[in-house]
């Protein structure tokens, strides 16, 4: 792995999403991959606002996150699993190092597992 390594990180609800994640992330060219579980008493203070809530995003800004089982005015789908509704908080963290210079892919993965990312 090269000096141009950079480290990312992924935050997920479930370990099941983390781990699934983490799983399809090892085809690419990626290190040091970890799931953690993230302590209750730890409150995620990320600054991702779900779409369509939080600060006002100006119109077509990009804020590079993407949550697959939302419909665009953030509300959750009907079928929701209504305990998953009621927890919207990231309990796991997945850290890995990449010397991929364009990330886009792994990206997709991340939020293809109902992850997000910071930018």
């Amino acid at each position: 792995m090269s000096d141009m390594s950079k480290s990312l990180q992924a935050y997920f609800k479930t370990e099941n999403d983390a781990e699934s994640a983490k799983a399809d992330l090892q085809t690419y060219s990626v290190s040091q991959l970890s799931v953690e579980h993230i302590p209750e008493d730890q409150k995620l203070s990320l600054d991702i606002p779900y779409p369509g809530q939080g600060p006002g995003t100006p119109a077509g800004a990009n804020n590079d996150l993407f949550f697959s089982n939302e419909t665009p005015t953030g509300k959750q789908e009907e079928n929701a699993d209504p305990a998953e509704q009621a927890d919207k908080e990231f309990r796991y963290l997945l850290a890995f190092k990449t010397d991929q210079s364009d990330d886009t892919d792994l990206r997709e993965i991340v939020s293809k597992h109902n992850g997000a990312m910071e930018k």
